[in-house]
């Protein structure tokens, strides 16, 4: 037992280190802390300094993500830009003090399906309403302009919400997504329709999403709810020091529920581990569904 153990925490590893090094190189442990040179060299934020609040826009991404000769240099148009923006596979969002990755009333845009829509009609239409937001600089971006990128890093802002921007309409490529240190909170409810929406509602939908860091989000309190919002495809996820992280039924209730899953809060899973977790949710009908909820208050209350 202990070899078999043994060996899957060895293929886990592995795993670990073949998307790392498909998504980019970055070390995935530190995907949260954004330290390394690379970082500074994209325009990131100083940790001394605290951004504005701030909204996704096409000057946020270009500043952090493409080299800054290529925004200096008056003879590149605006269409250039915009192409290379399309083109980005790795995009790093991290310390822009973004609250938001959807336009705020009176920003313009509209909701992910439709911009998804507008992304999909041909790279001409793209890069003609794209070129036309670079020119305004402060226009809003919304992600349907991203729709190759396969990791991307969002990590100390200040999202309460996704909002649903991230999805397969917008992001259908996307393989890795960092959002630690947020404020995303499970509690909030739609201001419009005063029905409780998922902070991460739109992730369910991802085909390709193996790697997901949600450390560091206090207010995300529901394992029920989490259950919901997570592809069946995620093989690597982070919830610790979040507050659904201290519920008995946390760690049980979703190796028993996602098959692909290799390593949640940086602990491998195990075959033992999830044929227990199997046999405690997974087996007991009704009575079991009610025991769930009932551990998943207790950890929530704690």
């Amino acid at each position: 037992m202990a070899a078999e153990e043994a060996a899957e925490e060895s293929d886990a590893a592995a795993d670990l280190r073949a998307l790392e090094r498909d998504v980019g190189g970055l070390a995935l442990d530190d995907a949260g802390d954004g330290e390394d040179d690379d970082a500074d060299s994209l325009g990131s934020v100083d940790d001394e300094e605290t951004p504005a609040d701030a909204t996704l826009s096409l000057e946020m991404v270009c500043a952090k993500n493409l080299p800054p000769d290529s925004l200096r240099d008056e003879a590149e148009d605006a269409e250039s830009l915009a192409s290379a923006v399309e083109r980005l596979e790795h995009v790093r969002l991290d310390r822009c003090g973004l609250v938001s990755l959807l336009p705020l009333p009176g920003d313009g845009g509209g909701d992910p399906a439709s911009t998804a829509s507008e992304s999909s009609a041909g790279p001409d239409s793209v890069n003609a309403t794209t070129a036309h937001a670079l020119s305004c600089r402060q226009t809003p971006l919304l992600l349907g302009s991203l729709r190759n990128v396969s990791s991307l890093y969002l990590q100390k802002n200040r999202l309460v919400s996704l909002g649903g921007a991230v999805c397969a309409e917008t992001t259908p490529k996307l393989r890795f997504l960092a959002l630690s240190d947020n404020a995303l909170n499970d509690t909030t409810r739609d201001d419009d329709s005063k029905q409780q929406q998922h902070p991460l509602r739109g992730l369910e939908t991802l085909p390709r999403l193996m790697y997901l860091d949600c450390s560091g989000n206090v207010n995300l309190e529901s394992v029920a709810s989490l259950l919901s919002t997570l592809p069946s495809s995620i093989a690597f996820c982070d919830f610790s020091h979040c507050a659904l992280s201290v519920s008995d039924a946390y760690r049980p209730a979703l190796i028993a529920s996602y098959d692909a899953l290799k390593q949640v809060d940086g602990v491998p899973v195990t075959s033992l581990e999830r044929r227990e977790a199997r046999a405690l949710l997974g087996d007991e009908g009704e009575d079991g569904d009610e025991e769930e909820s009932e551990l998943e208050l207790d950890g929530d209350g704690d």
